[in-house]
């Protein structure tokens, strides 16, 4: 069977007899040789991730990593790119962005060209360009997330022209600009643009005008990969829901192929990888992957497209797997994996942590988000790591760039020269060691101290000593787990979203543990991954439902799916709250109806109604609580209950609770939800129930991305509501708007309570903080003259944390109702 090369190994071969026999002539052409190390694109020159000449890793492995020279750069997400003695890359600024070219040597800044304003980051990206450049025909191509296509002298940096994509070809800006990287092959530059202009574009490089274009599906971060089939150069150009085959020269699609995968790191960014036998791997879905064979087709189709398998086992990450060989390495949700060809799992390893990878002579160069650089073997057998070294202090978020013995990175702030050197390192952990207390210390020393048949017991006793799990000495919290694993880590509100800390074994034991110190009077929830599965704590009674988090501690408002049960516990100084039973009968009762809105299109709106234990023999008027998302807050919050108890216990007045079943989905928007709740929703409950006409005796509550319905429902509506409590509230810069245009709205000033955890729904290495979003949008209502409360508790998010302050939410809402 006939092979998929990259186009420009294919061309390698081709010319090297000639090439050879030049070299005998003339020895200096043995230089212009050296063309084929640079990395000229995303992902080197064949779009793959393998560097094209061969390093000190051909000849040995005894190695280790030396910085040559690293300095401060501004915030992007562009790649560096090498050609001959020189690099480039993309950033910005305080104020404005740049397309930049250093020395490769020493890294001294040999031009800059300026590309517009500082591009923001939103909605958990950072500041600065997405895209990586490319460099050929003596030019430097970018884009910037504005759609400005920058072609720049490559000696000087000079302009040389630009295309703005979205005002001459009609292209509209994506979810986060555009960041497709361009890339070069023969003739023409090539970029995704998608319609109306097509999928794929091929650009003359020295103006810019668009040679062809090809396809109509939609697009967002992808680029081309060239290849060859039967010995013709083939572009494979996937799009959001298709994949297809381009002639380079013609621009006719020789196959088109529904990959039918979706999500941001699956389709949306999705990179093509070639595989030995005319095979394509996809890591098209958030969720799964799959392999396609390419095979010739017929005159309608010169190329036919076989799906091989579909797995699970390569999943949900930013990362361009590489294939080394008939073997694929990834990242999958944070987690280093090699699969077959066959779709088979062949290892998986939490080291080094979530990350990039290229590849060169058969090993694996790994940069991590945290900073860190690894080169390990692409071994089969499982994860060996070679060497490793510190690189960075700030989150990276780039593809490292291989040159020769050198490896070209950046983060966030800086950039660095890597070069690979000969000699031994010895390996070395590179978290800190975590806290314990003392009298778990003198555990740890009596089991090392124990015989290898004791060690066990050891363990056996210390268990039976303990009230449970997880175990708190003087303000330390260590999470503890048995059981015959090879991979343990705990996830929690501690560390935040797509976030794990791995956890110590005990040598000879069957006890693994992580510790951290957190303030005294915290709760947060956590489970384990044990060997890859999530768990909640077998040892742990106290469990709860989560409403934000599914598989590989995802939001599900995000990548859907079923929540996970997780485990959460209360730290020694916790005031005791209300943890009812649900299963017990109310004295009040709850009863359902539904609302069909005209606002939104005809969608019938399940209601929930609490009414206290004498209505409605009183005949008076209730203060009314509208709860947004209101499901999640029966089954998880249990507000029904407690609402009982408060009012038996004379905590609050009696109320009438109207629970909304209409979840918010953060991407898709409101959709008139605001109208809907003004216009309907609040005139048919004054309607039918017994409710007070006061606008202060009507509230609005909810807590995540609830909290954010329920706040621009409140504000949209001031006329009618009058006090508005926000636990948590989740919201991305894409939501900004919703916000100020509730604002805007005419009406009186609102009593508000803003409550949020010190652990809140957190990614540091996507640049997102709820706990900062909250903080940022309480000092936006304060600012608009609104009465505002802002209390920050030492809890995680999710209901299991928001419920223990039910009392003194219900509290501030009806205080004017007592």
């Amino acid at each position: 069977m006939q092979s998929i090369q990259p186009a420009s190994s294919f061309l390698k071969i081709m010319g090297m007899t000639f090439l050879t026999a030049v070299c005998l002539l003339n020895l200096s052409i043995v230089f212009c040789a050296a063309s084929f190390a640079d990395w000229p694109q995303l992902r080197g020159e064949n779009c793959d991730g393998h560097a094209k000449e061969s390093s000190i890793l051909s000849r040995t492995s005894d190695v280790q990593l030396k910085i040559g020279w690293k300095k401060a750069l501004g915030s992007g997400y562009s790649s560096v790119v090498v050609v001959g003695d020189r690099i480039v890359t993309g950033y910005c600024d305080d104020k404005e962005g740049y397309l930049v070219c250093f020395s490769a040597e020493d890294g001294r800044e040999l031009w800059k060209h300026h590309t517009g304003p500082r591009w923001k980051g939103s909605n958990g990206s950072f500041d600065g360009p997405i895209a990586t450049p490319a460099v050929g025909f003596g030019r430097v191509f970018m884009i910037t997330p504005a759609g400005d296509l920058f072609a720049v002298n490559s000696k000087s940096g000079e302009l040389d022209w630009k295309l703005n994509v979205a005002e001459k070809l009609g292209i509209k800006p994506i979810f986060y600009g555009f960041g497709a990287s361009p890339i070069i092959h023969g003739k023409h530059l090539f970029i995704q643009l998608g319609p109306p202009t097509g999928t794929l574009c091929a650009l003359n490089p020295t103006d810019g005008e668009v040679v062809w274009s090809q396809g109509t599906d939609s697009v967002g971060y992808q680029n081309p990969v060239p290849i060859v089939f039967n010995g013709k150069t083939v572009l494979l150009s996937a799009g959001n829901t298709q994949i297809a085959g381009v002639d380079t020269q013609s621009g006719k699609a020789l196959f088109e192929f529904t990959h039918q995968g979706q999500g941001a790191r699956g389709a949306w960014s999705l990179i093509p990888v070639p595989m030995p036998g005319n095979r394509v791997f996809l890591a098209h879905d958030d969720t799964r992957s799959k392999l396609i064979a390419l095979k010739t087709g017929n005159q309608t189709q010169p190329i036919d497209v076989e799906e091989v398998w579909e797995e699970r086992s390569i999943r949900n990450s930013y990362n361009v797997p590489v294939a080394v060989g008939e073997n694929i390495f990834a990242f999958s949700s944070r987690i280093l994996t090699c699969v077959d060809d066959k779709g088979k799992l062949l290892w998986r390893s939490r080291k080094p942590g979530d990350g990039f990878i290229s590849a060169v002579d058969n090993h694996l160069i790994l940069l991590t988000k945290a900073g860190t650089m690894h080169i390990a073997r692409a071994s089969v057998s499982g994860y060996e790591e070679i060497t490793q070294e510190k690189i960075f202090d700030d989150v990276t978020w780039s593809l490292p760039a291989i040159h020769k013995n050198s490896i070209f990175v950046r983060s966030i702030g800086e950039i660095a020269r890597v070069n690979i050197v000969p000699g031994k390192t010895s390996p070395q952990r590179l978290v800190k060691s975590e806290p314990v207390g003392e009298k778990f210390q003198a555990f740890l020393a009596r089991v090392e101290n124990a015989k290898a048949a004791d060690k066990n017991k050891e363990v056996d006793q210390f268990f039976a000593k303990i009230s449970s799990t997880p175990y708190i000495e003087n303000g330390i919290v260590h999470f503890l787990l048995r059981g015959n694993y090879q991979d343990t880590a705990v996830a929690s509100d501690l560390f935040g979203a797509r976030q794990e800390r791995r956890m110590q074994p005990v040598k000879g034991t069957d006890l693994f543990y992580f510790a951290a110190k957190i303030p005294n009077d915290t709760r947060v929830s956590y489970v384990f991954i044990a060997d890859y599965k999530t768990i909640p704590d077998p040892l742990n009674p106290r469990k709860n439902k989560s409403s934000l988090f599914v598989e590989d501690i995802e939001i599900v408002h995000l990548v859907g799916g079923e929540t996970l049960t997780m485990s959460w516990f209360d730290m020694p100084g916790r005031p005791k709250s209300i943890e009812p039973d649900s299963s017990q009968a109310l004295i009040g009762q709850l009863s359902t109806t539904h609302l069909v809105s005209k606002n939104m299109k005809g969608e019938k709106i399940p209601l929930t109604v609490y009414t206290p234990p004498h209505y409605p023999q009183s005949g008076k008027s209730y203060p009314v609580v509208f709860v947004h998302d209101g499901e999640a807050a029966i089954k998880l919050g249990k507000l029904p209950h407690i609402v009982e108890k408060l009012i038996q216990s004379k905590t609050i007045p009696e109320v009438v609770v109207v629970f909304i079943h209409r979840p918010f989905n953060p991407m898709l928007g409101a959709f008139g939800y605001e109208q809907m709740f003004g216009t309907e929703l609040i005139p048919m409950i004054e309607q039918k129930y017994q409710i007070s006409k006061k606008r202060n005796d009507h509230s609005s509550l909810g807590g995540g991305f609830a909290g954010l319905i329920a706040l621009t429902s409140a504000m949209s509506n001031r006329d009618q509501i009058g006090r508005l409590a926000i636990q948590s509230v989740h919201a991305f810069e894409l939501h900004q708007p919703m916000i100020d245009g509730a604002l805007a709205t005419a009406g009186p000033k609102s009593d508000i309570l803003m409550q949020w955890g010190k652990f809140e729904v957190t990614n540091p290495e996507e640049n997102w903080d709820m706990a900062k979003t909250s903080d940022r949008i309480s000092k936006q209502l304060s600012k608009s003259g609104h009465n505002i409360q802002a209390r920050v508790v030492n809890d995680g998010s999710d209901w299991i944390c928001w419920r223990s302050h039910t009392a003194e939410i219900l509290q501030f809402l009806l205080a004017e109702s007592k």
